[in-house]
Parts: structure tokens; sequence; C-alpha cells
């Protein structure tokens, strides 16, 4: 009795640890089994070759296959459509796009010529439609060699919209497409199967690469709270946009990424450090623990700018606000309520416009000319150094006032590069403080055209207003 009572918990502990069949690999890359109808193909590395480290994925049906996100290239998705056809030879119906970056969208093209509805949130559609010429566009400038590759890539538009959360039956398995607001990007869709148990992340959630917080229209609170609500749906396995197979407990690190570098940022504005610095310095500090490691190091240079962009004004949370139209962003900044600077821009078809406010104590009583000629000599533009040349004197109306300011042209010069402008400037006094706002904008030499954006820009600042402190904090 003895002896069959200790072979037994070892035949069961020798099971165990074989998975009797059922454990995934987590650490495995290409095609990975899931469950009987789940698989993931999860990218080796962020190479192009295998499209820049984003995982895919299909689950299969009694009616056909539902497939999560196209790759890169039309190449890639035929290696996927390959990798499913040695699962079933049934239907591909679904194609759902998680988000709209190339690396997950390119190879629709494939998909709809198999007969596939291409699903996507209505923020991706558009998105795919608007971006898609703009990222072509950098590879013909920057990598002609991978333009070759790229260019005769058909973009094909998802044809099915996804407004709210999308239950689809593929006979025997239904799964589940989720919305939680924006995150990522702004159309990020979560694809849930067995009520949860298995969750393609999309964009949302990544283990050992930077994760990318530099898209537009990026929302960092919701894309915490999203990962709480991933989270709270307690899955077995993640399967996330980039990196190997995860667990719930991976969660906390994307989430301890994004707070920790949110936080370094906003300390950096605080002490009024150029984002080059901070660069600089988070680069060789590491975000958290391991991330040294990630790969997409590239990412994490993007990430900071776009966290100083999001994080300038509710960080340094100025006393003054103006109305702007819409597309105005604000680029950056840093310093405090005493003393700092903010800028913000847009790009349009008529060229850039820009509005930048410096403030600092002061001892002057009032202002006078001589005050704003020097300031147009020592002035220095927080997006990129810029030489001023003063044409001459203006009068600018700001707050029904009419105030001294100055006007004139600007240049910019690195390498290659060479930019130019117009501008004009004034100086606000105000209870112990001087404000200055510079109004600049450039369309490529085009005399008329900037004319029009320094009236449009100087309608902007005549909207300065000084605000209370109740007021601070709110969205300008």
């Amino acid at each position: 009795m003895k002896k069959s009572a200790l072979i037994i918990p070892i035949i069961f502990v020798v099971l165990l640890m074989s998975g009797c069949g059922s454990r995934v690999r987590e650490e495995k890359t290409g095609l990975v089994k899931l469950n009987e109808k789940a698989y993931a193909y999860i990218a080796a590395d962020a190479s192009p070759e295998n499209g820049l480290g984003a995982n895919t994925g299909f689950v299969v049906g009694t009616k056909g296959v539902l497939v999560i996100d196209s790759r890169n290239t039309p190449k890639l998705a035929r290696e996927l459509l390959g990798a499913i056809r040695t699962v079933t030879d049934l239907p591909i119906i679904y194609l759902v796009n998680t988000h709209y970056h190339p690396a997950n969208v390119w190879g629709n093209s494939v998909f709809r010529k198999e007969g596939a509805v291409i699903i996507a949130r209505p923020e991706t559609i558009r998105d795919i439609k608007k971006y898609s010429p703009l990222y072509m566009s950098y590879y013909k400038d920057k990598d002609p060699v991978k333009y070759k590759e790229l260019r005769n890539i058909e973009i094909t538009l998802p044809d099915s919209v996804m407004e709210d959360n999308l239950t689809l039956d593929l006979g025997s398995t239904k799964v589940t497409l989720n919305y939680f607001g924006p995150a990522h990007t702004e159309g990020d869709c979560i694809v849930s199967i067995d009520d949860g148990e298995i969750i393609f992340t999309g964009g949302i959630l990544s283990k050992g690469y930077h994760p990318n917080l530099a898209d537009r229209s990026v929302d960092f609170d919701n894309w915490l709270k999203a990962l709480e609500i991933v989270e709270g749906m307690n899955p077995e396995y993640l399967i996330p946009g980039e990196g190997r197979i995860c667990k719930k407990e991976d969660i906390e690190l994307e989430r301890e990424y994004i707070v920790s570098l949110r936080n370094m940022c906003r300390e950096k504005i605080r002490k009024d450090i150029p984002v080059a610095d901070a660069i600089l310095s988070i680069s060789s500090e590491g975000v958290i623990s391991g991330s040294e490691n990630y790969l997409h190091k590239n990412i994490l240079s993007f990430n900071i700018r776009s966290l100083f962009q999001h994080e300038a004004v509710s960080t340094v949370n100025p006393d003054f606000k103006f109305i702007f139209p819409s597309g105005f962003r604000a680029g950056g900044g840093g310093g405090n309520r005493k003393a700092g600077r903010i800028f913000w821009a847009r790009q349009t078809e008529k060229g850039y416009e820009e509005i930048e406010v410096q403030w600092q104590p002061t001892s002057l009583k009032q202002l006078i000319m001589q005050d704003i000629y020097d300031r147009v000599g020592s002035f220095k533009c927080t997006a990129q150094e810029r030489e001023l040349k003063l044409k001459s004197k203006k009068s600018i109306l700001i707050g029904g006032k009419s105030l001294k300011g100055a006007h004139g042209a600007w240049f910019h010069e690195t390498g290659k590069v060479s930019l130019r402008g117009w501008w004009i400037m004034t100086m606000i006094l105000k209870e112990g403080k001087l404000y200055t706002i510079l109004c600049s904008t450039t369309a490529g030499g085009k005399t008329g055209i900037e004319e029009e954006n320094i009236k449009r820009l100087e309608a902007i600042a005549s909207t300065f207003q000084i605000i209370s402190e109740a007021e601070t904090g709110q969205e300008r």
C-alpha cells in the first residue's frame, strides 16, 4: 500500500510537469496553439522580416475562421495565411483590425481576397485612410529600399464598423470585440475568446518591448483603466501586441512602465529640462527594471517627446489661456506658474503655425519699445532654435487693448535643413510678471499664405486672458 501511494503522486507530478498536452509554451514564437479553437502567431523579434514584432492570431469555429490583424505586408499576411492552412481549410470569414498601425493592417488585402469581412472601430478606419499615405511618404524619403517593397501595397480599408462591443458567432465558438475607449490609439479593439479566457490585447499591452506611447490620440489615463478592465476579466492567456504570450501578472509591468515614465517626464518638465536632455538622462536611467533590454529602443525617445507634449500644460499649470481653433495642440514646455514656457502648434495645408508664451517675474513697472527689441534678440524658441530678424515695430491687439509689439522674419538652418518664416511678438506686464507672446509661421516661402497665417495667429493671441486660481488646471 505504501508503495502504490507513492507511485500515484509521482505520476501526477510527471504529468503535470509535462503539461498533459494542454499547457501553452509561453516562450514559443511562430504558430502557438492556445486551445482547440484559438491560435497565436508570435513574432520572433522586432525585425521587418518578422513584421516589426507585431503579433497576430486566429480563431477557428465550425463556420469558419476569424483572423486578428493582418501583419505589415501582403507577403507576411500570406505567411500567416499559410500557418492557418496548416490547421484548417475552413473559409476566412472575419478579419479584425485591433488598431490602425501599418504593422497590423497593411496585409488586409490578402484576407479581403479570401472573402473576409474586415471589422474595425470607426476611428481605426479613419486613421488607416489618413495616416497610411503619411507612413508611405516617410519610407519614400527615409528608407528608399524599404519603400520599394511597400510602394505597391494596396491599402485596404475595413468594410464593417464596430460601434460598440460586438459578439461574433463562428459556430461552436463566440468571439467578443471590446472597446474600452482611446488608449494606445483612439480606436483600440480588444479581442476576447471564451468569455475572456484568452484575450488578444492589440497595442495596449506588450512584453519585452517599449510600448508605443506616441500616437497623436493616446490617452494615458484611459489606457491604465483599460489595462485594469482586462486584468479584471481574469484571462488565462494574454496575447500582447508585441512580445511573448503573457499571463495577467504581466499587466503590472506595462502599468508600471507608463506610470513611471509619465512621472519622470513630469519631473523634468517642472525643472524646465529640455526634452532632448530628458531623452538622454531617462535613456541612461532606464524607465523600469529590465526595460534597458526592451526591443524597439528607438520608441523610447518618441515616448518621452509625446509625454512632454501631453503633460506640459497640466504639469506647468499656467495662469493664462487662449481660445484656440481646432487642430492646435500643446507641443511642450516647462517650469511652473512663477516662471516657464509653453507652446501650441498646428500643421495644416496652409503651413505651420505656432504660439509660444514665456513668463517670469520682473521688477519692471512699465514697458517701452526697447524692452521688446531686447527680448527679440534674446528669445529662444522651445520648439527649435531660430534666429529672429527684426523688421519694425507693430501694434498688436490683446484683450481689446493695443499693445507695443514687433514683427519680422525668422531663420533656422542646420545641416541641409533650411527653414524660414514670419513672426510677431508682444509683451504683457501684469502684477510683477512679464509675459512674452511670440506667434510664428512658415508656409515654405509662400509670402501671401504666411501673411494670412500671421493674421490668424494674431487673432488667437488677442484672446489671451489671465485666469483665476480656481480656473487653472482646466483644459486649455
